[in-house]
């Protein structure tokens, strides 16, 4: 057995010939996190990249402001940086380093 076969789960199968054969089934990738927190992402499907291009736009991520980046908590917080800017109570500088960037994204 190949090394890297070991962790996988492993099924017996019969072929078409009639022989049992052993097959290798690949663990999930694990769950996608917020980029600001490192929360578990709702809505966000756990597959294979190869999977993932197979399943509709719409059920890849939900249809929202970073979705698939951030959580909401986070996107909650980077609205309000972006609001308290425009009317002019904070600058640039106010807004914490780690958010900055994704404030900048949503200005443009």
């Amino acid at each position: 057995m190949k090394p890297s076969h070991r962790r996988m789960k492993k099924r017996y199968k019969r072929s078409l010939s009639g022989a049992v054969v052993l097959k290798f089934k690949r663990p999930k990738p694990a769950r996608r996190v917020c980029a600001l927190c490192g929360g578990v992402l709702h809505g966000v499907l756990r597959r294979r990249p190869s999977d993932l291009r197979k399943t509709s736009k719409s059920q890849r991520a939900p249809t929202r402001m970073f979705a698939g980046v951030l959580c909401g908590s986070c996107v909650a917080l980077i609205v309000k940086d972006r609001a308290r800017m425009k009317a002019g109570s904070a600058t640039e500088k106010d807004v914490p380093l780690t958010r900055l960037k994704f404030v900048r994204q949503l200005k443009a």
